[in-house]
């Protein structure tokens, strides 16, 4: 169902769906979950059993150009969920909740314009990894650590939040029209952390691994991997010099 409400420059749209999607037998989880896990590569057992749904709210404001201002706030929330192996219903790997975005602008004579955005969004759901991943055996096969699905999307990254910064500068022509712009995203750096396990591996002078990882015995005399967790950083500053010819 969706239901619009338009009022000048209000909007406020309401979503809601019920979504069908397969489920990977031998994970025992929905494909729709496994998230950037997903690949293309390889057969698997799969049913249509798995249920999921998705609902949400959006409002958005938008200011127009006035005296040479103009901006557009708007805030979305939305869930999305999937049945984990239980049955019960599970935070998707796409459920990013609350999701923040402003962007304004204003026009100063002689064809400058200085523009930015700001973006803040929660961080997303992920499954933390299984005891059984430095398991020797099971990290030769998989080279990495496997997911605890029976914890399916217990645990969240840090909320994102991004700030966009844009300055341009026209010349008006009679047949072209000049745009030269300095575009920086991601302005102060921000970055999104995920805990990822890696063998403990030696590093050199460079800290760059090297040698072979060591192996110990357990309580009950299962060869594992020594192992250590980093922090995975995503997110860098882009700054980028453009030029737009408009005939």
């Amino acid at each position: 169902m969706i239901f619009n409400i338009n009022n000048n420059f209000h909007e406020i749209t309401q979503l809601k769906a019920r979504i069908a999607d397969p489920f990977l037998t031998r994970e025992q989880v929905s494909l729709a979950n496994l998230g950037a896990n997903f690949g293309v590569i390889g057969n698997d057992v799969a049913t249509s059993t798995n249920a999921g749904k998705a609902y949400g709210i959006e409002f958005l404001y938008q200011q127009r150009l006035y005296k040479g201002f103009y901006g557009i706030l708007a805030y979305t929330f939305g869930r999305s969920q999937f049945e984990n192996p239980k049955g019960d219903l599970a935070a998707s790997s796409w459920d990013s909740r609350n999701i923040i975005s402003a962007t304004m602008g204003y026009q100063f004579k002689h064809g400058w314009e200085v523009g930015a955005k700001f973006r803040s969004q929660t961080g997303l759901p992920y499954t933390p990894d299984a005891a059984e991943s430095n398991i020797k055996a099971i990290w030769d096969v998989n080279g990495q650590a496997i997911p605890n699905y029976a914890q399916l999307n217990t645990l969240r990254t840090n909320a994102a939040n991004t700030l966009d910064f844009r300055v341009d500068k026209k010349w008006y022509g009679k047949r072209i029209t000049w745009n030269v712009y300095v575009d920086i995203q991601n302005l102060f750096g921000a970055t999104v952390n995920r805990p990822i396990t890696l063998l403990d591996r030696p590093l050199d002078a460079n800290l760059k691994p090297i040698g072979e990882a060591s192996t110990f015995k357990d309580a009950n005399g299962v060869v594992r991997y020594r192992t250590k967790m980093i922090e995975d950083k995503s997110g860098n500053t882009t700054p980028s010099l453009g030029v737009q010819i408009d005939f």
